[in-house]
């Protein structure tokens, strides 16, 4: 159903066109126009995942930091013999910043070949065409080097000043104390760790609870036993009856009907 008005008489109702200039890059994020040539994003699920993996980031680095500090008993008289040797507080610190950035490039390594076996099973479950070895493979490797470098320096440097700053003959002597501070800290970091993984698994559990209903809803047909074409010409909207009286002859044939859009498109 459609009203027939004159373009003068369109106008003389208040209304009218208006004509909206928009930067090329922002189309696919930022405009959620009708009739777009095709589906957009959404810089809102951007911000939204962006936010999950910092959030993983977070968890990880302290769970690094707690576990370097519980494990600093075994490497205290170390510690103790390379200060008496004549090592000082700032080459100690050099060296645990180097293995925790070294440590992390390995994560990063390992991290790549995860997401390269568990991708196709990732863009099956969520229908999506995800591909690590795409144009931007080259920006995404130097993106993760640089951030594979300040991570390990800002999650090694608690461990770092930790362990250089025990005093050698009381290492030696296997007596030293851990100060109430750094195990204020590190019950500061292990709530903050709890709490930001109940958040995610939390929200793991509803994005799988939904995930799970779009799967399983029972939508009214049978999407296998659907046939979607698309008419091209005017002439075939034209005689679309026509079309449609030849293929209801075939007793396979239920239903035919006509929509300018369908469901997913």
């Amino acid at each position: 159903m459609y009203l027939k008005v004159t373009m003068e008489e369109f106008f003389k109702q208040d209304n009218n066109f208006e004509y909206v200039l928009q930067p090329l890059q922002d189309i696919h994020l930022h405009s959620h126009s009708s009739y777009e040539i095709q589906q957009n994003g959404n810089i809102t699920y951007v911000y939204v995942f962006l936010g999950i993996a910092l959030l993983v980031i977070l968890i990880a680095g302290i769970n690094f930091m707690n576990l370097s500090t519980a494990r600093s008993g075994k490497r205290a008289k170390e510690v103790g013999v390379r200060k008496v040797t004549g090592a000082s507080r700032k080459m100690l610190i050099v060296q645990f910043l180097t293995e925790s950035v070294l440590q992390c490039f390995i994560a990063l390594f390992l991290a790549f070949v995860f997401v390269e076996l568990f991708l196709p099973g990732f863009n099956n479950i969520l229908e999506t065409d995800l591909d690590l070895m795409n144009d931007h493979l080259g920006l995404t490797i130097t993106f993760s080097i640089i951030i594979t470098i300040i991570y390990g320096l800002f999650a090694g440097s608690y461990p770092a000043f930790f362990l250089s700053g025990f005093q050698p003959v009381a290492v030696l002597k296997g007596d030293f104390t851990k100060t109430k501070g750094g195990a204020l800290l590190r019950k500061i970091l292990v709530i903050i760790q709890f709490t930001s993984s109940t958040i995610l698994i939390i929200g793991m559990i509803i994005i799988f609870t939904q995930i799970s209903f779009l799967h399983n809803k029972d939508l009214g047909f049978k999407g296998d036993q659907v046939i979607i074409a698309p008419i091209k010409t005017a002439k075939m909207a034209e005689n679309f009856r026509n079309y449609k009286d030849i293929f209801l002859t075939n007793s396979n044939m239920l239903s035919i009907s006509r929509a300018d859009y369908f469901p997913g498109d």
